[in-house]
């Protein structure tokens, strides 16, 4: 009855995990950009994005 039940529930903490492939790491993105203004002078933009998932 224990081997059953241990059984039972290592399928369910497998079937529950929900991986449907291998993972897939995240992807990270830059963006640096540098203006200059007659009235104000120079300036600087950076953004910076991560994106998590396979999508």
């Amino acid at each position: 009855m224990i081997r059953s039940f241990i059984a039972l529930a290592a399928l369910i903490v497998l079937a529950s995990c929900g991986a449907d492939g291998p993972p897939t790491p995240p992807t990270v993105s830059g963006n640096t950009s540098v203006s200059m203004n007659s009235n104000s002078g120079v300036s600087t933009s950076a953004t910076v994005g991560i994106h998590f998932g396979s999508n």
